[in-house]
């Protein structure tokens, strides 16, 4: 008030002082402000830091020693799967000449012949699902006179419909088995194409865990899985491929 009257009698002074005290003072608040609001910033806690824990000795051991032993685990689980499809190769061969010699009078003839077995290298390929050229392992020709209907089979990786059956079947628990497997291809204007709708209903043959699954082709073209001797399914392949095609 005393600064009103005065600015009134003509001297500003003293309201000029007043209003810059005013602003000395708002300024140095602001100073402590923005200086607490800095030293909360440095202050605050940065994000905890993870401990690392190296593996105990045995851990590490027991780490190391699955690592070592993978390419034989590998090597082994190839060859007991080629042996397994040699065999199966074998058994068909022998059904092959059973037919031959039973009715040469009759000039009917189911001949065989031997292709290759697959390399390990594309038998990992086919097990990761990767494409690879082809490989035969076998082809059968059916002889009825003057006829002749020709098939090989190729390895591939297992189909989404042999994975499906097995599991409904309860062959495998948990995730689907993985593996490779045999397909059926038949020769038609040129070209040999994988079987699909045709009345034999063999499908695909896979080895798993010692065992022979065999998908066919059900009456209403749902698959199944049959586990069965060879030369069961290879006599049923022959007797619906000669009454299919003759």
């Amino acid at each position: 008030m005393d600064c009103l009257e005065e600015s009134n009698g003509g001297d500003i002074s003293p309201t000029v002082e007043l209003i810059s005290e005013s602003l000395d003072s708002s300024l140095e608040r602001i100073s402590i402000v923005g200086k607490s609001i800095s030293v909360e910033r440095v202050t605050q806690p940065g994000p905890a830091v993870a401990v690392v824990h190296p593996p105990s000795e045995k851990l590490g051991e027991v780490i190391r020693k699955k690592i070592s032993a993978i390419p034989a685990n590998k090597e082994a689980r190839y060859q007991a799967w080629v042996s397994a499809f040699d065999t199966f190769r074998k058994e068909v061969e022998a059904c092959s000449m059973g037919v031959s010699e039973a009715f040469k009078q009759e000039r009917v003839v189911i001949r065989h012949r031997n292709f290759d077995s697959l390399a390990m290298e594309k038998y990992e390929s086919l097990l990761r699902g990767h494409k690879v050229p082809r490989t035969w392992l076998m082809g059968i020709e059916i002889r009825l006179y003057d006829k002749t209907e020709k098939f090989v089979f190729f390895f591939r990786s297992m189909s989404e419909r042999f994975r499906k059956a097995t599991l409904a079947k309860h062959l495998e628990k948990g995730n689907p088995p993985l593996g490779v497997t045999l397909a059926v291809s038949r020769w038609v204007d040129g070209f040999y194409l994988q079987l699909v709708n045709e009345s034999v209903r063999l499908r695909e043959v896979g080895y798993l865990n010692g065992n022979w699954l065999f998908l066919r082709q059900g009456v209403n073209h749902d698959s199944e899985i049959i586990e069965a001797p060879i030369k069961q399914i290879f006599d049923d392949f022959l007797t619906e491929s000669i009454e299919a095609f003759f």
